[in-house]
């Protein structure tokens, strides 16, 4: 696996060389996926830790491209032998699957309990096949997971749009339930798919700037994209008030009666009093995998 080493003042041949590499690598991402990206996209997400000022990189780019080591077709790139994914169509299918959240999404921001509705996965990163489900995460206030979980069901099983897998397409797949005091990925689990995964999630909903507050919690994530630039908010006082009891009551009952439930059908999904995450079909190992097996060969 290439490196790019650190120095306060490369010369000006190493400089390039690094940033030559720091393309390829992005490239190489993008390939586990089949995903030819635009400069935009190729820059924003450059997997580097430096500072690569656009015109410098533009000229990287260019250079590459003359050599033959990367592949440029109507304005996207991506790396000799891979055979790409229709850029347009894929785009023109996320905008589409983006539209069938609309309904959805306003009559689950009715629920009083959620901070913030964000759509995740191939939808989120532009790259969705025409009948892919629609991945989402919701973030409720503090100990409000499972009553909120309980009430996007019902919602979303009236309007016919409650996932339960690939079976069911242009579907929501609510995979993804925390709660504002567990918004922080754990250290086993920062690695670069989740950080752009993170990066890439597109709010639909956002109430108390959590959208901002979530990706604040996860700025570890920028470690692996210098290039993708954020204002946070000031920071914020961790402060969680539940201001019923008699709700927090039931949603005790509602967790337990949801994990009974559960009992006999849980596998590898993760239930706690902050988190619900159905990681069923968790591919990060997979895509790491493979992504490493590529670097390999560039």
């Amino acid at each position: 696996m290439v490196s790019e080493k650190s120095s306060e003042n490369p010369r000006p041949r190493a400089k390039e060389k690094a940033c030559d590499r720091a393309i390829k690598r992005t490239l190489a991402y993008s390939s586990v996926f089949n995903y030819p990206v635009s400069i935009y996209q190729l820059y924003t997400f450059l997997i580097t830790r430096k500072n690569y000022e656009y015109d410098f990189f533009h000229k990287s780019l260019r250079r590459l491209v003359k050599s033959k080591k990367i592949k440029a077709k109507n304005g996207k790139y991506y790396l000799p032998g891979m055979r790409p994914v229709s850029w347009k169509l894929r785009s023109k299918y996320s905008k589409d699957l983006m539209k069938e959240t609309v309904l959805g999404v306003n009559l689950l921001k009715n629920i009083p309990w959620i901070k913030m509705i964000t759509v995740t996965g191939a939808v989120a990163a532009r790259n969705a096949a025409k009948d892919d489900d629609i991945d989402i995460m919701i973030v409720t206030e503090k100990n409000r997971v499972w009553l909120t979980r309980f009430f996007t069901y019902f919602i979303l099983k009236i309007i016919g749009k409650y996932g339960h897998g690939k079976r069911d397409k242009r579907k929501f797949c609510c995979n993804l339930f925390v709660d504002e005091s567990a918004m922080k990925w754990g250290k086993a689990k920062q690695n670069i798919y989740i950080a752009r995964e993170f990066l890439s999630m597109h709010p639909l909903y956002d109430r108390d700037n959590t959208y901002l507050k979530c990706l604040d919690e996860n700025s570890w994530a920028l470690k692996h994209f210098y290039n993708y630039k954020i204002e946070f908010p000031k920071k914020h006082v961790g402060r969680f008030l539940n201001k019923s009891k008699i709700v927090d009551g039931i949603e005790n009952l509602v967790r337990k009666a949801q994990l009974n439930y559960m009992k006999s059908k849980k596998t590898t999904e993760i239930t706690t009093k902050h988190l619900i995450h159905f990681n069923k079909n968790d591919h990060t190992s997979g895509i790491l995998s493979e992504y490493k097996e590529r670097l390999s060969g560039i």
